[in-house]
């Protein structure tokens, strides 16, 4: 079923035993971290507001989130509209002015990684049916916008931007809300971290997951990005441990400049041992590169490996001073599997990017 451009998941969604623990403003009214921590005296509350985001206050839906540790959840939106660089915080413009009315969304992240923020992470909106007591919703870009087959929403891709500011966004969540970076993996009330919207949508939802949609076989946010999830979550992993050690920043609000973020974090491994056959190979830390092999085009760095579809292909081979490297399925996996702990060989030839110790 492909999109559409109504309000997904209604006013209807707040399972029975949290409406009373859920706080109440005015429709529209913002609620905040103090109001939160007030109410919730054990819970951990900090920022409400991302700092690399827009912020156009619009409010959601007249409750609060009130799950510790809330969730982060991921959509497509039925647009393919882009944040104007020269009015980004413009309220009434594509999506913001939609969501003024419709309350659907915390934010929305464009095509090249630039985001509007509309309602503080502690208000809830109208984007996941009976998980909107604890789900932040977050809409994207989509090049096809509302008239797209489910094919074409199930083929494509988050660009590289749009996954890097995601990625910051839930580093971020982590370090000032302890959200919980894990990929939830379905809907189920007892598993945390980041989602997609297709973990609560028939067919694909588990037995016992929260019904997220009322309009099953949704394609949100389509299986190419379901997909993506993990490397999402991986890169937040990186980015955290980088900004809680003072490496790094989160990203500045606007478009994202790739090679500048993905080399902000100096090839700080993620904090899980590292797999072998790491140890099996000369290790270094390099850049940015394209690794193009049997799994198909991934976009690589430090701690990064982000599969592109071939429109994603064509962007990346655009950026300054990127280079391309070949590899065999070997290589893919290896290669793959060193980058995701921040380093990667200290030779890259065609056939093998992993090189072995003489």
């Amino acid at each position: 079923m492909p999109l559409n451009d109504d309000v997904d998941d209604y006013r209807n969604g707040w399972p029975p035993d949290k409406f009373e623990a859920a706080p109440c403003v005015e429709p529209g009214g913002m609620v905040e971290p103090a109001e939160i921590a007030e109410m919730f005296p054990d819970a951990r509350v900090g920022g409400g507001w991302y700092p690399g985001a827009w912020r156009v206050e619009q409010g959601g839906n007249g409750g609060a989130i009130t799950a510790r540790p809330a969730e982060n959840v991921l959509h497509i939106a039925a647009s393919n509209w882009t944040i104007d660089p020269a009015d980004p915080a413009n309220p009434n413009r594509g999506i913001a002015g939609w969501n003024s009315s419709a309350r659907a969304c915390n934010g929305y992240n464009d095509q090249y990684g630039n985001m509007q923020q509309y309602a503080s992470v502690w208000s809830a909106v109208n984007g996941t049916k009976d998980g909107n007591w604890r789900n932040r919703t977050w809409e994207a870009w989509n090049p096809e916008g509302l008239n797209g087959t489910a094919e074409q929403y199930n083929a494509s891709t988050y660009t590289a931007e749009q996954c890097e500011r995601f990625s910051d966004l839930l580093a971020w969540d982590h370090i000032e809300n302890d959200a919980i970076l894990d990929d939830m993996s379905d809907s189920r009330r007892a598993s945390h971290g980041c989602g997609a919207h297709r973990y609560g949508i028939d067919p694909w939802r588990v037995s016992g997951g929260e019904v997220w949609t009322a309009h099953a076989g949704k394609t949100c946010p389509g299986t190419a990005r379901v997909r993506q999830l993990p490397g999402i979550v991986a890169r937040a992993r990186v980015i955290a441990s980088a900004v809680s050690t003072g490496r790094c920043t989160y990203l500045p609000a606007g478009r994202v400049n790739l090679a500048v973020a993905i080399a902000r974090t100096g090839g700080v491994p993620a904090p899980t041992p590292s797999p072998q056959p790491i140890p099996e190979f000369e290790l270094t830390e390099v850049g940015m590169f394209i690794m193009y092999g049997p799994g198909g085009a991934a976009l690589c760095g430090p701690g990064y490996v982000q599969h592109l579809d071939e429109e994603g292909y064509q962007h990346a081979l655009k950026i300054p001073g990127i280079k391309q490297i070949d590899v065999d399925r070997r290589g893919w996996d290896v290669t793959r599997a060193i980058l995701l702990q921040g380093y990667v060989a200290d030779k890259i030839t065609d056939g093998l990017a992993a090189i072995p110790k003489a």
